[in-house]
């Protein structure tokens, strides 16, 4: 499951954010299938593990708000790009 983890974190700085989401169901699907006696075990683990996998979803938020951010600018340079030309 570290190896996992570890891996979405990498993925996450990637263009293709499509390796991000298999990793993140194999994640899931690795979680779902540990048995319930081990969850209760190892609940510390697992606390931990969702603590990364929190951070990591709070870094793809981040970067979806600086993407709209970037394409708001953009599409606001173009229109004065086009104010300007016509001058």
């Amino acid at each position: 499951m570290e190896s996992l983890i570890s891996q979405l974190e990498a993925a996450i700085d990637e263009p293709n954010l499509e390796n991000a989401l298999n990793l993140d169901r194999k994640l899931l699907d690795e979680i779902k299938a540990t048995d319930q006696l081990s969850l209760h075990e190892n609940a510390t683990y697992f606390l931990s593990v969702a603590a990364r996998h929190q951070s990591v979803l709070n870094k793809v938020d981040d970067l979806k708000k600086q993407s709209f951010k970037n394409i708001t600018q953009f599409n606001k340079n173009q229109k004065n790009i086009k104010k300007y030309q016509n001058v």
